[in-house]
């Protein structure tokens, strides 16, 4: 089931405008890395507060609980990356580097990765663009080869474009749409 709504996700989301600058590579059954980058009408301190605000930003429809609002993320090493609701939890990932303005890194396998015992990174990088932001985002992830991640790419790539809107939007409107 998880698979049949990561295939439609994508195609229905392969129809939006493409606002994200987005390169999938190093595809194999043991690895993947999406590189993502958007520009943010929004100064590096605020983009950078923003990301540990994700119950604001992440679309509910990639929770658990699907309610984004049971999200949350410590920004600080060793802070978690956390769904938590009434009879259930999820570490989505760990905080593993900060850079204050500047860099977010997690540990993290995302979703029904979790499953596939896969290691994933996911690097959140910002620079100052004339008065806004770049925002770059970096996910890497390796397994074995039974893993099968070469199934995965074009879902997960599909899926970090949209919260990387949705951040943006975020950022500049106050709102993820």
């Amino acid at each position: 089931m998880n698979r049949i709504r990561s295939v439609l996700f994508c195609i229905a989301a392969s129809a939006l405008p493409a606002l994200v600058q987005a390169a999938t590579s190093e595809v194999s059954p043991a690895s993947l890395l999406v590189v993502l980058e958007q520009e943010i009408h929004a100064k590096p301190g605020e983009v950078y507060a923003d990301i540990g605000k994700v119950d604001k930003w992440w679309n509910k429809d990639h929770t658990f609980s699907h309610d984004a609002g049971n999200l949350s993320m410590q920004m600080a090493p060793g802070g978690c990356f956390c769904e938590r609701w009434d009879g259930g939890a999820v570490l989505h990932g760990t905080v593993i580097s900060l850079r204050k303005d500047s860099q977010v890194r997690l540990q993290t396998s995302l979703g029904p990765l979790q499953e596939l015992a896969v290691t994933g990174v996911l690097t959140f990088t910002i620079a100052p663009r004339g008065e806004g932001t770049v925002l770059k985002l970096t996910y890497r992830v390796s397994g074995v080869p039974s893993s099968g991640l070469d199934k995965w790419a074009a879902p997960v790539d599909a899926m970090l474009s949209e919260q990387l809107r949705r951040l943006a939007s975020y950022a500049e409107k106050g709102a993820p749409e």
